[in-house]
């Protein structure tokens, strides 16, 4: 019930002056995973997002992700907890400088979870350049700083990911990246394709991700599939 009443607290408050956007996100993961740690195994996802524009270039958002559990055997019980994440955060979009242009980002994040991990508060600050000399002809790069003050886990995220067209409305967007943290170094790499038809997006996303971080956070395949449906109104 909390979570419920949090979910459509967070999007009245974007929305209630108009000029804002709603987005659903549904779907499957085998892996849920958060700043490359492992989360939940084998459940659906049900993610609202509201962007809502404040100033030019200046937009607020909230989200709320609900990860209802495992629908397999139960092999680990923190990765079958029911979980709710959500969050606050703006972004500003500068459109030009010299051959730069960037957005900045923060959000702080409240990860609810019915498990034995235990709810945690994070924050993030980060900047994504999608216009730099060379690299920015193939690619965008995110660079953030993360920091989950109850887990104890800080360090910094690196990412090069560009989404490209490849046939009508299909397009792939592979990403490779690195979380540097204090406790533990997870690389990523892997592609989402994405078919676009109007306000409806399915997509599946292939990753490879390989942490070395121990006990709750360990992520045990290497491979992680995920395929859902996202929806704008």
């Amino acid at each position: 019930m909390k979570k419920t009443f949090f979910s459509c607290l967070l999007l009245a408050a974007l929305t209630v002056t108009g000029n804002a956007q709603v987005k659903i996100d549904a779907g499957y993961a085998t892996d849920f995973t958060i700043a490359g740690t492992a989360r939940a195994e084998d459940s659906a996802y049900l993610g609202i997002t509201g962007v809502k524009n404040i100033a030019e270039g200046l937009n607020a958002y909230g989200f709320n992700y609900l990860v209802p559990g495992n629908f397999s055997s139960a092999d680990d019980s923190a990765l079958d907890a029911s979980q709710n994440h959500a969050g606050l955060g703006l972004a500003y979009d500068v459109s030009s400088l010299g051959a730069f242009s960037f957005t900045l980002d923060g959000q702080a994040v409240y990860h609810v979870v019915n498990g034995p991990l235990g709810d945690s508060f994070q924050y993030s600050l980060g900047a994504t350049f999608d216009s730099l000399p060379v690299l920015g002809e193939v690619s965008d790069l995110t660079i953030a700083y993360i920091d989950d003050v109850d887990l104890d886990i800080n360090g910094v995220q690196v990412e090069l990911s560009r989404k490209y067209n490849v046939w009508d409305s299909l397009s792939v967007t592979p990403a490779i990246g690195h979380y540097a943290m204090n406790d533990y170094d997870a690389t990523y790499a892997g592609a989402t394709l994405t078919y676009e038809a109007k306000d409806w997006k399915p997509y599946v996303n292939l990753r490879y991700l390989d942490n070395d971080a121990d006990g709750l956070l360990a992520v045990d395949s290497d491979t992680q599939v995920s395929a859902g449906i996202k929806f704008n109104f």
